[in-house]
């Protein structure tokens, strides 16, 4: 039995431990890298909002604003990060993990969808390759409040649906 062929005996494990690694990736000094800028922050204004205020809205000076490039971003990133500040309360930190999730839940799912078209070798190459491609910046998008992760962790699915299929 080959070394590769033993290896792959065990492929829940080593899936798990993928799996952790990238977690690892995701989560060393989340607070602190990338850089908080201004695009994540006027994000967590709706969020922020929906805990303090009870609406779905950016705030300013001039009062609410139900429409906007801010709520752009949509409920399947904003609500979830609402219901993290309802818990863990308000902070970059819980946001933040919360685009985690969907990095890591991208990354089980685009590797069904490849094992579907093709072999698990071919799963664990496409994988690789769009965890480490720097067209893509996975590992920096998926560190951001933002809805490139999120968007992508839903067209990984059949249909766009967040439910069901390869995952």
């Amino acid at each position: 039995m080959t070394f590769y062929a033993r290896l792959f005996k065990h492929r829940k494990a080593l899936r798990l431990a993928a799996l952790a690694g990238v977690l690892v990736l995701a989560v060393i000094n989340l607070t602190n890298y990338p850089t908080p800028w201004y695009d994540e922050g006027s994000h967590l204004h709706v969020p922020k909002a929906v805990v303090t205020m009870g609406q779905y809205a950016d705030y300013s000076s001039d009062g609410l604003r139900y429409y906007g490039p801010t709520i752009g971003v949509g409920p399947t990133v904003l609500l979830p990060v609402a219901a993290v500040f309802e818990v863990a309360g308000i902070g970059l930190l819980p946001a933040r993990l919360v685009v985690v999730a969907y990095l890591l839940g991208l990354m089980v799912c685009f590797f069904g969808l490849a094992r579907s078209l093709g072999r698990e070798r071919l799963a664990w190459v496409a994988a690789a390759l769009l965890l480490a491609s720097r067209g893509v910046d996975l590992l920096v998008y998926g560190r951001e409040v933002l809805g490139e992760v999120p968007a992508f962790f839903c067209g990984s699915q059949p249909g766009g649906a967040p439910a069901g299929g390869a995952c």
